[in-house]
């Protein structure tokens, strides 16, 4: 276990340590600085996850094609005769049980980046940097409502908005997962120091911004190609 650590997630933790101390230096407030810190490795991390997107749409494309036929199946077979006619469907496809697994492609790269952030932030001593930005310790949970964590709830919300926003490329079974996993989130970081939840809001917000932009492009490149076509007839 210590091999898997020290080969995916301390060179993850290593390099948070070191943007966090430049900006840091930089901003001079400890708010500022984790907001710089997620806004740069969300920077380092776009090549990956357009990889992880292009295989996670892949996936869904091709469930999209299958998705009739296989409740057709599923309602006119059962048992052995079922798998049997399932798995020729499959084959038509090019496709195999194993590629579900790119649904969770994006999951798969958050995990390091999570583990590396939660022990990063959790043992990083904020004492000397000082923030004007939000009346907390960072090193601690925030207590913003009369002793309950705030935090962790706008980072749920913004995840809820997030899965919603995002829900017409997404299929029930991923929009469900998606909002499992943001409760899971919210579980595990509500009693974690500030700072960390401050990360995840932050890097929730990008994902959020991210998603808007490409959304947007989409739409432009759909109404030009209209435009197009239109002239052509």
């Amino acid at each position: 276990m210590s091999y898997i650590y020290a080969i995916f997630v301390q060179p993850i933790e290593d390099i948070l340590r070191n943007i966090l101390i430049l900006s840091t230096g930089i901003a001079g407030d400890a708010v500022l600085a984790i907001l710089c810190l997620s806004f740069s490795f969300n920077l380092l991390l776009i090549p990956f996850y357009y990889l992880a997107e292009r295989i996670q749409k892949q996936e869904f494309t091709v469930q999209q094609k299958m998705r009739n036929k296989k409740s057709e199946i599923k309602k006119a077979f059962v048992g052995y005769e079922r798998y049997l006619v399932l798995n020729e469907l499959y084959r038509k496809h090019g496709y195999k049980k194993i590629y579900a697994l790119r649904s969770v492609v994006p999951l798969m790269i958050q995990l390091p980046v999570f583990f590396a952030a939660y022990k990063m932030l959790g043992a990083y001593d904020f004492s000397s940097t000082a923030t004007n930005l939000l009346p907390i310790n960072l090193s601690k949970p925030d207590e913003l409502l009369s002793g309950l964590n705030l935090l962790p709830v706008i980072m749920v919300l913004v995840n809820i908005v997030s899965i919603m926003f995002y829900s017409h490329v997404l299929t029930f079974e991923q929009q469900v997962n998606g909002y499992i996993l943001a409760g899971v989130f919210f579980v595990i970081l509500y009693a974690s120091p500030s700072s960390l939840v401050i990360y995840w809001i932050f890097n929730n917000a990008f994902g959020l911004l991210k998603n808007i932009i490409l959304h947007l492009k989409n739409k432009s490149e759909v109404t030009r190609s209209k435009k197009i076509v239109g002239g052509l007839l």
